[in-house]
């Protein structure tokens, strides 16, 4: 959606409509590039690739006594 069509497809309240303004946001969205950081600063973050470690952690499947705590939205 160009700029031009963009002003058409505005409404008598100067707005766009929301599945049009999703579209312009998708479209101005661009990927970040990777940084380091350490893990007192890297809260919010996401990785940039898979995090790989020589063992399991825990050690044993564990998940009905310790479990871990999940501070995300999804579809739980």
């Amino acid at each position: 959606m160009s700029d031009h069509e963009t002003e058409g497809a505005l409404g008598l309240d100067g707005l766009l409509a929301w599945s049009q303004a999703r579209y312009v946001a998708r479209q101005a969205a661009k990927p970040l590039a990777p940084r380091a950081a350490r893990l007192d600063e890297a809260h919010g973050s996401i990785l940039a690739s898979p995090l790989l470690t020589p063992y399991d952690e825990p050690f044993a499947d564990a998940a009905a006594f310790d479990g871990y705590a999940v501070c995300a939205g999804g579809p739980w």
